[in-house]
C-alpha cells in the first residue's frame, strides 16, 4: 500500500501561512534596571492597530515616573509625539528578586513604515526632583515595530490560488493517468 505525500504537504504548507511568533527579548534588558517593549515587539502589525507601550523598572522609587515618546516613519510626514508622564505602578512581576514597577501608554498606528517607541523615566524623591527639575530623565530605553497596511483580500487570494491550483492537479490526475508532464508517485 502506497501513502500519499499531499496531506503531510498539505500540513507542512498550512504551518508556513499561519507563522506565529512570540518575542519577549527586549523585556529581558529589565536586568540593567529599566527596560521598556511593545505588544508588537519584533512583529509586524496591519494598521490601523492600537499599539501598547509598557515600560518597566525595578529602580523604584529612584525613578518613579516615566514619559513615552512615539516616533513615526521619517517617510510619513508625522512629528514624534511625547505622552506622559505617568505613575510607575507596582506589578506582580519580580527580576532578581526585585518588585518590577511599570507604566503603560496606547497609541493609534495609522502610518506604515518602522515605528519606535522611546521611554523616559523620570527620578523624583519626597516629591522634590533627584536632579534639576522634574523632568530630569534618569534612563532611556527605546523599541520598535513595523506598520504595514492590511491586505486581507491579498493573503486570502493567494491561499485561494494555492488551493485552487493543488485541487486541479489532483482531480486531473484522478481523471486521467497521463499528464503532459511527468509525476513521481
Amino acid at each position: 500500500m502506497r501513502r500519499s505525500l499531499y496531506p503531510p504537504l498539505l500540513v507542512l504548507m498550512s504551518l508556513l501561512l499561519v507563522g506565529v511568533g512570540v518575542v519577549e527579548a527586549a523585556w529581558a534588558s529589565i536586568k540593567s534596571g529599566y527596560a521598556i517593549t511593545t505588544d508588537y515587539q519584533g512583529q509586524t502589525l496591519m494598521i490601523p492597530e492600537d499599539v501598547t507601550a509598557k515600560a518597566g523598572t525595578t529602580n523604584y522609587p529612584y525613578a518613579n515616573k516615566v514619559r513615552f515618546r512615539w516616533i513615526p516613519p521619517a517617510e510619513s510626514g508625522l512629528d514624534p509625539w511625547e505622552t506622559g508622564p505617568f505613575d510607575l505602578t507596582p506589578s506582580d512581576e519580580y527580576w532578581d528578586g526585585k518588585q518590577v514597577y511599570i507604566a503603560t501608554d496606547t497609541q493609534e498606528i495609522n502610518a506604515v513604515g518602522d515605528w519606535g517607541v522611546q521611554a523616559f523615566f523620570l527620578g523624583e524623591e519626597d516629591g522634590k526632583p533627584r536632579l534639576r527639575d522634574s523632568t530630569d530623565i534618569v534612563a532611556i530605553r527605546a523599541t520598535s515595530f513595523e506598520a504595514v497596511p492590511e491586505i486581507p483580500m491579498g493573503t486570502l487570494s493567494a491561499l485561494l490560488a494555492l488551493l485552487t491550483g493543488f485541487a486541479a492537479f489532483r482531480w486531473a490526475k484522478s481523471r486521467s493517468r497521463s499528464l503532459p508532464f511527468p509525476v513521481r508517485t
